[in-house]
């Protein structure tokens, strides 16, 4: 049984789904870097991930494009999950700055699929405004970390 990606709010005050994965109600919003907390980047990764799974199984004919959106997608995740354990502030840096690759790639794929009905033209804008919201605070953290005193340029 294949499962059904559904972009439809639930009554209430549930955020929206991609499929099993419940979006948080904050991701459709930009964020102000000084309220972030710190592992809210990692989860969303997470949910960048998971969502792109439960999208990519209604993509047909897309073959190898689709694989390479799943690898690049799952890649921001596990990038961010290394920085935490980086071996001092540039290397911390570094894996960011991969992360940060590797959300622009998945952006690339994302502006390649054609959605085939309205349900899906919505969670592809979703998976897009999750993705660019990932890069933005990516963009902050290595900002931010640069510009600490003991960074080594």
């Amino acid at each position: 049984m294949q499962q059904r990606i559904s972009a439809k709010h639930t009554l209430g005050n549930e955020p929206p789904r991609i499929g099993n994965i419940i979006l948080a109600k904050n991701q459709l919003t930009s964020y102000h870097p000084t309220t972030m907390k710190q592992d809210k980047l990692a989860d969303f990764s997470l949910q960048l991930a998971q969502a792109a799974m439960a999208y990519s199984q209604h993509l047909r004919g897309y073959g190898a494009k689709k694989d390479q959106f799943l690898r690049a997608s799952s890649a921001v995740g596990a990038n961010i999950a290394e920085a935490k354990y980086g071996n001092g502030i540039a290397d911390f840096v570094n894996k960011l700055h991969t992360a940060l690759k590797e959300c622009n790639e998945t952006k690339f794929w994302l502006e390649l699929f054609t959605p085939e009905n309205g349900e899906q033209a919505d969670d592809l804008k979703k998976l897009k405004r999750l993705n660019g919201n990932i890069m933005r605070m990516l963009i902050q953290s290595i900002n931010t970390a640069k510009s600490r005193p003991d960074w080594k340029r």
